[in-house]
């Protein structure tokens, strides 16, 4: 939503916190989160955990993001080559699946 703007994102808070099962050695922890809002350079989160579609744990989270340079200008070329280095992580990482869309995928699907 922000378009990279900001080079540092920090966990604020962590509350609400509850452990309902234990995730044992080999099993998957899937992990959700929801923006639940967003105040000015906060955004507050509804997490969830689960193992096989049983809860094994939620909370609530809250994540600053700022810039090194609000607070110390000289900061600003560390700022941009964050900035720099997470846009091309997210770019290795999000790869949207083009070939789902294509036509001859939709036709198939549908018959």
């Amino acid at each position: 939503a922000e378009d990279f703007r900001y080079s540092t994102i920090l966990l604020k808070q962590a509350k609400a916190l509850k452990f309902n099962n234990f995730v044992t050695p080999g099993r998957t922890l899937c992990v959700t989160a929801n923006v639940h809002k967003n105040e000015d350079q906060d955004w507050i989160f509804k997490a969830r955990g689960t193992v096989d579609d049983v809860s094994a744990v939620s909370a609530r989270i809250t994540l600053g993001q700022f810039n090194l340079s609000d607070q110390d200008p000289s900061l600003a070329d560390a700022d941009q080559r964050t900035i720099d280095h997470m846009r091309n992580l997210f770019s290795q990482l999000w790869q949207p699946n083009t070939q789902a869309a294509a036509p001859e995928n939709v036709a198939q699907a549908s018959q």
